[in-house]
């Protein structure tokens, strides 16, 4: 890994963490960002992101993360 994207990963996991409840893993390999939640009783979630540009909005995904990990704990205990 990098050093610039050792630092996309530190401030994406800053933002993540500040919203999901569970353990928070994100790696890079490659370009592909591997971002993993594990949430409770077993639950994980785990989204991978293809060619990160350099100027990413942390806030955006962050976000977008965190309402595709809500939407995914809903479909699987709530429908």
């Amino acid at each position: 890994m990098e050093k610039h994207e050792f630092f996309k990963c530190i401030e994406l996991h800053k933002r993540l963490k500040e919203k999901v409840k569970g353990g928070v893993f994100i790696g890079m390999n490659n370009g592909t960002m591997t971002v993993s939640i594990s949430g409770f009783r077993g639950v994980r979630y785990t989204k991978f992101y293809n060619n990160i540009p350099n100027w990413i909005d942390y806030d955006k995904v962050a976000d977008e993360l965190y309402y595709d990990y809500r939407r995914f704990i809903l479909e699987k205990f709530c429908y």
